[in-house]
């Protein structure tokens, strides 16, 4: 598998195990997917990029950067900002990605939020992931 699905995998799984986040986002609207969304409010893993790092003849290292896109209908962003700290919340203890190890888990990095033209809510999760997996 690849190393950015199997970390959005994992991060997932931990995001609709959080019962406080999904106090706020129905766990069945924490999905993939890189466009607005339909329905508000909901949570959306995309733009992962994979960076190599380095190989050996058994291991391959890469870096792995995705961003979670935290949507709410209000258009303060005040809700937005709240679902994107309870997804901070969710990602603080260890991950697990199986196939890979991960150097000291991995990273929310930070968050920006962003103003919609429509006025949604809308910021985004920025997390980082080291990752090593043995070929």
């Amino acid at each position: 598998m690849a190393p950015d699905i199997a970390i959005q995998i994992a991060i997932h799984d931990r995001l609709i195990g959080s019962p406080a986040l999904t106090a706020l986002v129905p766990a069945a609207s924490i999905k993939d997917g890189g466009t607005r969304p339909d329905g508000f409010p909901c949570i959306r893993l995309a733009d992962a990029q994979t960076v190599l790092v380095g190989t050996t003849a058994r291991s391959r290292s890469v870096r792995v950067f995705i961003d979670l896109h935290c949507w709410t209908e209000k258009a303060g962003m005040m809700d937005a900002r709240a679902v994107a700290d309870e997804v901070r919340r969710a990602l603080t203890e260890p991950l697990d990605a199986p196939g890979y190890d991960l150097w000291g888990n991995f990273w929310v990095t930070g968050s920006r939020a962003v103003r919609d033209p429509k006025d949604f809510g809308h910021v985004i999760v920025s997390v980082e992931a080291m990752m090593t997996e043995t070929l």
